[in-house]
């Protein structure tokens, strides 16, 4: 099982994500994860489906988005990790070896620079 927070997590203007058909909007995504932001009825909803079923649809699209970066849209299996106040944890399983590199190109801190600013 994998380390909680291991991997690097990257904040992604532009992407689309829906779990089970129901659009949620994106807290970060890392390489094997996905917080999104719910409501209390999609919690139920989702917490629901996780009991019936162990994976879920993750759809991704970043069509949107603007840049150089190519747009793309995929959809995933993924697991219900945990629930939080005011939003749920999916891991999922990489779906190409350079999703890094790919989650990287799209990071709205690397695109700003934002991210080699000194705090």
């Amino acid at each position: 099982m994998r380390e909680r927070r291991k991997d690097r997590r990257y904040v992604v203007e532009g992407l689309a994500v829906t779990i089970e058909g129901q659009t949620c909007p994106i807290v970060d995504i890392a390489r094997g994860g996905l917080r999104v932001t719910t409501d209390e009825a999609l919690r139920e909803r989702i917490l629901a489906l996780a009991e019936l079923r162990p994976d879920l649809t993750i759809d991704f699209d970043i069509r949107t988005l603007p840049g150089e970066a190519e747009p793309f849209a995929l959809r995933l299996r993924g697991r219900l990790s945990r629930i939080e106040p005011l939003a749920i944890v999916l891991t999922y399983d990489p779906p190409r070896r350079d999703w890094d590199a790919v989650l990287k190109g799209y990071d709205t801190l690397e695109r700003t620079r934002l991210a080699r600013l000194p705090i």
